[in-house]
């Protein structure tokens, strides 16, 4: 584990900001010990041209997403040890270990139990899984239909306005 610094610049090259990532070292993971699965499903590009196509014939509203922080805060099933992050380390115990209950940056199941945590949340409320694309999400009501594209941690919505709102609010939440 080890930290990630960078600077966030501007369009003109100022300073917007400055960010910190504590990541994983995945490339020191052993299958089967710190993971045993990592696939996650990865939208089409057909599939996305079906989408648009969809959105076009029916008049949809398209809005486009990006999930902060996706792979962050996902609670992870297998036992992963890390050392103490640098700058926090407890002096009274120097050699303890930190074992983690959520996902960090770089970890090889983080796609994985990202997916699986929208495609629940999804299918709780409401949304269907599209066959042959595990990636595009449909719901049906009276009003009309709201079609979710997933690409890793970027959604694209194609709804009436009407269930763009109710949509965006739900996943906004």
């Amino acid at each position: 584990m080890h930290w990630v610094f960078q600077v966030k610049l501007h369009a003109d090259g100022s300073v917007n900001c400055h960010k910190a990532r504590f990541v994983a070292k995945g490339y020191t993971q052993d299958h089967g010990i710190d993971y045993n699965e990592t696939f996650a499903p990865v939208a089409h590009f057909n599939s996305l041209q079906v989408v648009l196509a969809i959105a076009t014939y029916n008049d949809l509203e398209l809005h486009q997403m990006d999930v902060d922080t996706a792979f962050l805060n996902r609670v992870i099933t297998e036992d992963i040890y890390i050392t103490q992050p640098e700058g926090f380390i407890d002096p009274q115990h120097p050699d303890h270990v930190c074992k983690l209950q959520k996902c960090l940056y770089r970890l090889k199941q983080a796609p994985r139990v990202w997916n699986n945590t929208i495609n629940q949340y999804l299918w709780t409320n409401g949304f269907s899984r599209a066959y042959p694309d595990p990636c595009i999400y449909i719901k049906t009501e009276s009003c009309g239909q709201c079609i979710i594209f997933l690409y890793v941690d970027n959604l694209l919505i194609a709804a009436t306005l009407s269930l763009m709102m109710e949509a965006k609010g739900l996943l906004s939440s």
